[in-house]
């Protein structure tokens, strides 16, 4: 916001604008990952450089009979299964997306899986704590082990024997046979939930993730518990292994809330398919264990949660999120990360390796998906509503980019006045082909640019850049305050500095006033202005504070009025400064206002340019000196009856050139330009003598009187 006004430093008196001149026609912009990340890639992805592409397909493997999917795994046949909760379920699902329900406890949840190699399926549910073991092929489910913990929440399978983490109490326990379990690591492994196990490669125990402190632990085959990694988030909701020992982990923040596992809580709530993200964390994380030990974070999330993470088959991590339904990988050296696209459900809560790659399993939508390889022929950016504040007129819509031959790129775009898209936004405007052009457009503040690529099979067009140029409805200025300066006081108005070198500490933030932005002028901001005071008898200064909200230029008009409104004359027009110094003597001693106009037309066209006005309150111009009349009122008494146009401000006599001793007002309160008023002096002598006195107003007019004073 440009602002104008008039402060005084010592003998200084400094002009205070914008750093720079109004651009009148503004652009809202997407160009980078996290700006083209806050749109919604519907069938494509936004990668690591910032670019938007076609997208691999995510298709639907198969719908399951039961509730959220919890938990998932796939054997090395391609066949998966699911665990589901409200109502809970463990679904197998084959390659060619045929399912079988396998298990219908009577427990609300099924919330972990683990397959034994050797035909068995083990299955874990809550809120009562029970493990069950299903022969994949007779398909008959005999328990396995019950824990005395009210919740089970993750299984693991060594290649020996069952490891299992409970909550309520938070423990690890190694199942051998059944009904044979071993607690391990009890004194080091102290939470009230333990949320996430996996097996190490190698038998070389398991990894372990906490649900209230979120801390990852290794432990190894003799129970010999080592902390790697304590994280400021507290809840561990997924755990993955690579084959070299290479560790990933899902963290999200729940603030110690609730009973039992919030993430998983929140994901089973089966509901329907709103995409709702009150119950999912705004903070988390994936991190990355080496084998050296060292942890790196790869990821982190502000709107998305991390649910489920599942290594790919070459140096990546796919992160499965709740409450947008995101699904994106990022490299296991943290170089970069991809959007890779979203699914039709709030939350990916689970993730598994298969055959022919990662399956994913939803939770609103209670179904499998499957990430394929080739990329989509036709995909959809939604890009990030964008807000121009105000009612705004929105002009050209360009893209940058790459479009090869035999792909397509085209843009639409649609306005609302609602800060989300609904019923009373605008239609999508008429395709406009890369790229870009001018759409035709009602006024509105909200808008939202559709980008549709086509592929040739080969290739993807690729959108790097979005612009939206728009100019915002006229803000008129505001004149928020007028202040008639003491007389005498004389502003005057000097050459501003021109550009100069200066030295500055190098910040993230340091450059930004000289960032180049589309359709803004790279010349340097105007300088503010300067000005000089002085005291000359004679002048007067008049001082305003004036605002406009879209930093428009200013200029400022000043008339001189009656108190009761009539125009006297012009005092100055097309002023850059909020302020005017007049000579005074060229006025009649009355009372008076000023009217400051303040208009922005250099910066807007005639049609729009707006104006505004204020009016201030009444002020004296009065150059006659005060009129004393003095009499004797007592033996040591002096009668003062002193008359002017302003108040007055203070009466004093003297004897015979002695100190000036004030007087008394007979109100006692020395305030009107009428006053009668007593000095009382130090008994004089015998004889004549002279007496000098003064007074003065409030505008430093001073008048004097004299008496011959014989005192007998």
């Amino acid at each position: 916001m440009r602002m104008s006004g008039l402060f005084l430093t010592g003998v200084l008196l400094v002009h205070a604008a914008a750093d720079a001149r109004a651009a009148r026609t503004q652009v809202l912009s997407a160009a980078d990952f996290d700006k083209l990340a806050d749109g919604e890639p519907v069938t494509t992805s936004v990668v690591s450089t910032g670019a938007v592409v076609l997208a691999p397909a995510i298709q639907k493997l198969a719908a399951v009979d039961g509730g959220p999917v919890l938990a998932l795994v796939c054997d090395p046949r391609g066949t998966c299964y699911a665990a589901t909760g409200n109502p809970a379920r463990v679904v197998a699902v084959d390659a060619a997306g045929k399912a079988r329900t396998l298990l219908e406890p009577a427990e609300a949840l099924v919330t972990a899986l683990a397959l034994d190699g050797k035909g068995g399926l083990f299955a874990a549910t809550s809120p009562s704590g029970k493990v069950v073991r299903i022969e994949l092929g007779s398909g008959k489910a005999d328990t396995w082990w019950t824990p005395e913990a009210k919740q089970v929440w993750g299984l693991a399978w060594d290649g020996t024997a069952l490891w299992a983490v409970t909550g309520d109490p938070g423990a690890l326990y190694r199942v051998t046979e059944k009904d044979k379990a071993v607690r391990v690591g009890e004194s080091a492994l102290k939470e009230k939930l333990l949320r996430a196990v996996a097996a190490l490669p190698g038998g070389k125990g398991v990894v372990v993730g906490g649900g209230r402190k979120g801390i990852i632990w290794q432990v190894d085959g003799k129970g010999v518990v080592f902390a790697h990694h304590d994280s400021a988030l507290e809840e561990v909701t997924s755990l993955a292994v690579r084959a070299d020992g290479t560790l990933a982990a899902g963290l999200v923040a729940n603030e110690g809330k609730g009973e039992g596992n919030d993430a998983l809580l929140a994901a089973s709530d089966a509901g329907d398919d709103d995409d709702s993200t009150a119950a999912d964390t705004k903070n988390s994380e994936v991190v990355i264990i080496y084998p050296s030990g060292d942890v790196r974070r790869v990821w982190r999330g502000k709107k998305d949660a991390a649910y489920a993470v599942a290594f790919d088959d070459a140096a990546g991590v796919y992160i499965g999120t709740g409450g947008r339904g995101r699904l994106y990988r990022a490299d296991v050296d943290g170089r970069s990360v991809t959007l890779v696209g979203r699914v039709e459900s709030a939350r990916i809560t689970a993730m598994a390796r298969g055959p022919r790659g990662v399956v994913l399993g939803l939770s609103h939508a209670s179904a499998l998906a499957q990430l394929g390889s080739a990329a989509v022929k036709e995909g959809v950016y939604l890009g990030p509503v964008w807000d121009a504040e105000r009612h705004a007129r929105f002009g050209r819509l360009w893209a940058r980019g790459d479009v090869p031959a035999g792909t397509r790129l085209s843009l639409q775009v649609r306005v609302g006045n609602t800060d989300e898209p609904d019923d009373t936004w605008s239609t999508w405007s008429a395709a406009l082909p890369f790229p870009g052009g001018n759409p035709a457009l009602a006024r509105a503040r909200f808008a939202q640019v559709k980008a549709t690529l086509v592929g040739d099979g080969k290739g993807s067009p690729v959108l790097r850049e979005l612009h939206l140029a728009w100019r915002g409805q006229n803000v008129p200025p505001t004149v928020t305050a007028i202040d008639v300066l003491a007389p005498g006081v004389r502003v005057e108005p000097m050459p501003s500095d021109d550009q100069k070198g200066r030295t500055f500490s190098v910040s993230a933030r340091a450059f930004e006033d000289f960032e180049l932005k589309p359709l803004q002028s790279p010349a340097p901001a105007e300088p503010a202005a300067r000005a000089k005071q002085t005291y000359e008898a004679g002048w007067r200064t008049l001082t305003w504070h004036a605002a406009d909200e879209d930093d428009d230029e200013l200029r400022y008009g000043v008339d001189l009025l009656t108190e009761g409104g009539d125009k006297v004359l012009s005092l100055g027009s097309g002023l850059k400064d909020p302020f005017l110094s007049v000579e005074e003597s060229r006025l009649r001693d009355g009372a008076y206002r000023v009217r400051v106009t303040a208009e922005d037309w250099p910066s807007n066209p005639p049609p729009e340019a707006a104006r505004t006005e204020l009016l201030s309150a009444v002020f004296t111009v009065d150059r006659t000196a005060p009129v004393l009349k003095v009499s004797v009122a007592g033996p040591a008494a002096l009668r003062v009856e002193v008359e002017d146009l302003s108040p007055l401000v203070g009466v004093a006599c003297g004897v015979d050139g002695g100190e000036p001793v004030p007087g008394l007002a007979a109100d006692a309160v020395l305030d009107s330009p009428r006053e009668v008023v007593t000095v009382t002096l130090p008994r004089p002598t015998r004889g004549k003598h002279f007496v000098s006195c003064r007074a003065e107003d409030a505008m430093g007019n001073v008048g004097r009187a004299v008496l011959d004073w014989d005192v007998p």
